[in-house]
């Protein structure tokens, strides 16, 4: 294996330096804003925004410091940052892979959902302090149906959870490898309206993120002629004809 090298130095900087990603194609929702505020505001700032002083441009961080120029109200302030020096070229390639899950690894049901028992059972749990739904802990976990007590949450939300639970087990156990991650894959759509257009036409529940392929497939057959694609998916996702 080739050496890896440390290729950032810490600076502190002046916020006026740094410049937004005009391109950054990452977004991100009003929950997921919230939870990320709440996480900053209890926690701070644990890791530095990735800068590329060459350009001056943010790489990765625009989220964080978003919030953070919001808790200052005004004015310019020091900042560390972790300073790269790279070409336009590559600094476009970091905005991406730096952001990419796919390349982070992903959280093993079982050892999580041992982890989340552990800390529950020690008072050391708290959801919010992970930036975590209920719903998202279900999804990505294997903790016991009675793991929310019914005062923590509502009786909709339990079921939801049990839903995504059921939904997780049936797609494991219908994929030979167990242990292998790779078989599922994720829609991108243009907007939040055009995903639930989508989901209405083919009469699939629009609470629902998780389906067997056989369903989906099932589906589409079945009401693929109210369905333009063209009106749903992002212009960029539609290969140019030459």
């Amino acid at each position: 294996m080739k050496e890896i090298r440390e290729a950032y130095e810490m600076m502190r900087i002046q916020r006026s330096k740094i410049t937004a990603a005009s391109y950054n194609p990452r977004a991100i929702s009003d929950e997921a804003r919230k939870r990320l505020k709440h996480q900053l505001e209890t926690k701070g700032l644990v890791m530095p925004l990735v800068w590329n002083k060459r350009t001056g441009t943010l790489i990765s961080g625009h989220q964080r410091l978003a919030l953070m120029d919001s808790s200052k109200k005004g004015g310019d302030y020091d900042i560390n940052v972790a300073a790269i020096d790279v070409s336009p070229k590559e600094e476009r390639e970091l905005n991406v892979a730096l952001n990419n899950q796919s390349a982070m690894g992903e959280f093993d049901p079982e050892l999580l959902g041992k982890l989340l028992e552990e800390m529950k059972s020690d008072g050391s749990l708290s959801i919010g302090e992970m930036a975590f739904t209920e719903s998202d802990l279900a999804a990505i976990s294997d903790i016991p149906d009675d793991f929310f007590e019914e005062n923590e949450t509502s009786e909709k939300m339990i079921s939801d959870i049990q839903g995504m639970k059921d939904r997780r087990k049936k797609a494991r156990e219908g994929n030979e490898e167990k242990d292998d991650a790779n078989f599922y894959i994720g829609i991108v759509f243009s907007d939040a309206k055009s995903l639930d257009v989508f989901m209405n036409k083919l009469h699939l529940p629009k609470n629902e993120r998780y389906f067997l392929a056989r369903k989906f497939f099932g589906a589409y057959d079945a009401h693929r002629g109210t369905v333009d694609l063209d009106t749903l998916v992002p212009p960029r996702a539609t290969a140019k004809k030459k």
